[in-house]
């Protein structure tokens, strides 16, 4: 599960920088990882953070139940 989560932020991280730009990766001692990129910043609500078919924010309509 770690590396599906892990490999999903840095394919985030490279698929919404700018051309160019840089990503960094940072790892400290109580177990934070944190993944930031010079691309636009999205908002996120930290309530739909963890949903299935959420996407900046919006649910996706008409997908299976």
């Amino acid at each position: 599960m770690a590396e599906i989560l892990i490999n999903n932020l840095l394919n985030n991280a490279i698929n919404h920088n700018l051309i160019n730009g840089s990503i960094s990766i940072e790892i400290n001692q109580k177990e934070y990882l944190l993944f930031q990129n010079t691309g636009n910043h999205i908002e996120v609500n930290p309530d739909t953070l963890f949903l299935k078919y959420v996407h900046g924010g919006h649910i996706a309509k008409n997908l299976p139940e």
